[in-house]
């Protein structure tokens, strides 16, 4: 399988492999964590917000992603 490389200069995110590889999260949940981690740390957060800058998924389908975060510790 091809890999994909990329040279960024400005403007991106660095995420550890193991969140990537974390096999206890769904990837709309590392999705989610990847989002909320390329925000400010200054950002407020809303279910309202999240839901608004998804494609699709509804505030229940936000919560659970929010709700798996929590249980394993990604966060709080």
């Amino acid at each position: 399988m091809p890999k994909i490389r990329h040279a960024y200069t400005h403007d991106f995110t660095i995420i550890a492999n193991q969140l990537i590889r974390e096999t206890r999260l769904s990837y709309k949940s590392r999705g989610l964590f990847l989002y909320l981690w390329s925000l400010p740390e200054d950002w407020n957060i809303s279910l309202a917000d999240l839901q608004a800058h998804s494609q699709g998924d509804g505030q229940a389908s936000v919560r659970r992603g929010v709700t798996e975060l929590q249980q394993h510790g990604y966060l709080s």
